[in-house]
C-alpha cells in the first residue's frame, strides 16, 4: 500500500511539472503523452498502468481503464470523470481518484483552492439526489431520458417539468451538498414528507426555465428541505394532537385507577396491622405461664409479618413500574410534542404527587411492620423471663 501511494504522489509531481494540454492528447479512452522533454514520465506511467505502449516520435499510449491497481481509477479531467465514472457515494469511500489534467483552478471561486474531492463527493451527490428523485413514484409521475426531464404533478400547479440535464464541471466546485442525498434518502422514508416536498420544490422553481429547474432545486434544496420539515411537522402534529388528547385520557384513567387498588391494598395492611398485634399482644397474655406456646405465637406473627412484607413489596413494585411508565410517557410527549405539553402538564402533576405520596406510605408501613415485629418479640422474650425489662418502663407511674 506504501508503494502505491509513493507512486501517486510520484505521478502527482511529474504531472504538477508537465505541459499536458499541449504535449498530449486523449480521444475519451486513450491518452497519447509526448515525453520528448519529460522522459522520467515514463517510468511512473509504467508503474500505474498495466499498458503503456511505446510510440514513435517519443510518444506513449496509455489506456486510462488499464490500473496497475484495482481501487485507482484515473481520468483525463472532470469532463471525463462525468461522462465516464460509474461509482457511487460509498463506493468512492473505498476507491482512489487520479485527475490527469485538472481544470478545478480555472473553474474554481478567485482566491479558493482547487479541491477535487469536493468536486468528486458534489458530483456524485447530484448524481444520487437525481436518482432519487426520478426512482420516487410518489414524487416523479414521468420521466423522459430523451429530453432529460421529469414530471412532478401539483395539486397547485397542476403537470410540472423539471429538467435534469447535467451542468458544466465548474457548478460542481463552486456548490456543496455534502450529506444531502443521505438525509433525502432518509427523509423520503416518510410517503406525506414527499408529498410537502414535491409542494415545496414546485412553489420554489416554478419561476425558473425548465432545462434549469433541477439545478435551483440543488441550489435550494437545504431550505427546500427545511421548509418541508416544518409543513411536514405542522401536519403531524396538527394529525396527532386530538390522538394524543384521546389516549392520555384513558391512560390517565388507568394511572389513576392504578393508584386506587394500590391505596386500597395498603389500607388494608394499616386495618390489619393493629388488629394482628393486638390479637397476638392478647394470646400471649393469656398464655404468658406457657414458653412454648409463647413461641409457636410469635413464630405465627413472624410468619404474618413476613407475608406482609411481601405483600407491601408488590405494592412497591407496581408503584415503581406506574412511576416509571408516567415518567415516559411525560418525556414523550415533552419531546415529540412539546406545545401541547403544557395542556397534559397538571394531570402529570396530580399523578405524581399522588405516586410520591404513595411511595412515602409504603416506606413508613414497612417501618411500622418491622417496628411493631420488634416489639412482639421483646415483650415475647420478657413474658418467658429470657430478658427482663422492667428497667425500660421505670418512667411508667404504679397504678394507684
Amino acid at each position: 500500500m506504501k508503494n502505491k501511494d509513493d507512486l501517486l504522489s510520484k505521478l502527482d509531481k511529474e504531472l504538477s511539472t508537465f505541459d499536458v494540454d499541449n504535449f498530449s492528447e486523449f480521444n475519451g479512452l486513450i491518452w497519447t503523452v509526448d515525453i520528448s522533454k519529460k522522459q522520467s514520465l515514463k517510468t511512473v506511467l509504467q508503474s500505474v498502468f498495466k499498458n503503456v505502449e511505446e510510440l514513435p516520435l517519443n510518444k506513449l499510449s496509455v489506456k486510462l481503464g488499464d490500473s496497475v491497481y484495482s481501487d485507482v481509477y484515473y481520468f483525463f479531467d472532470e469532463k471525463d470523470f462525468m461522462s465516464r465514472c460509474k461509482l457511487n457515494l460509498d463506493e468512492y469511500q473505498e476507491k482512489s481518484v487520479v485527475f490527469l489534467n485538472p481544470q478545478g483552478y480555472q473553474a474554481s471561486i478567485v482566491n479558493q483552492p482547487m479541491d477535487t474531492h469536493g468536486f468528486i463527493v458534489n458530483f456524485l451527490t447530484y448524481i444520487a439526489v437525481r436518482n432519487l428523485f426520478k426512482e420516487t413514484k410518489e414524487l416523479s409521475q414521468f420521466i423522459n431520458e430523451t429530453s432529460k426531464i421529469f414530471t412532478i404533478v401539483s395539486k397547485e400547479y397542476g403537470v410540472f417539468h423539471v429538467g435534469y440535464s447535467l451542468p458544466e464541471f465548474s457548478y460542481f466546485y463552486q456548490i456543496n451538498i455534502t450529506g444531502k442525498a443521505e438525509r433525502l434518502i432518509k427523509e423520503f422514508e416518510k410517503k406525506e414528507f414527499i408529498q410537502f416536498f414535491k409542494e415545496i420544490i414546485v412553489t420554489s422553481v416554478h419561476s425558473t426555465e425548465e432545462k434549469n429547474r433541477f439545478r435551483v432545486i440543488i441550489n435550494q434544496l437545504d431550505s427546500i428541505i427545511d421548509l418541508t420539515t416544518k409543513d411536514y411537522e405542522a401536519y403531524v402534529l396538527n394529525f396527532a394532537i386530538d390522538k394524543i388528547k384521546s389516549d392520555f385520557k384513558r391512560e390517565r384513567e388507568s394511572y389513576f385507577e392504578n393508584i386506587d387498588r394500590s391505596i386500597s391494598s395498603i389500607g388494608k395492611q394499616v386495618v390489619a396491622f393493629p388488629l394482628t398485634f393486638a390479637a397476638s399482644v392478647f394470646a400471649s397474655y393469656k398464655v404468658q405461664e406457657e414458653p412454648g406456646v409463647l413461641i409457636l405465637i410469635l413464630l405465627a406473627y413472624l410468619l404474618y409479618t413476613i407475608v406482609a412484607y411481601l405483600i407491601l413489596t408488590i405494592t412497591a413494585y407496581n408503584v415503581f413500574c406506574l412511576r416509571k411508565d408516567v415518567n415516559s410517557e411525560e418525556a414523550l410527549i415533552k419531546n415529540s410534542y412539546g406545545k401541547i405539553y403544557s395542556d397534559f402538564k397538571a394531570d402529570f402533576d396530580k399523578i405524581k404527587t399522588k405516586l410520591c405520596l404513595l411511595r412515602f406510605i409504603v416506606a413508613f408501613l414497612y417501618g411500622v411492620l418491622t417496628l411493631l415485629f420488634i416489639l412482639f418479640a421483646l415483650y415475647a422474650a420478657h413474658n418467658m423471663q429470657w430478658l427482663d425489662l422492667s428497667s425500660w418502663v421505670t418512667w411508667v407511674p404504679d397504678k394507684i
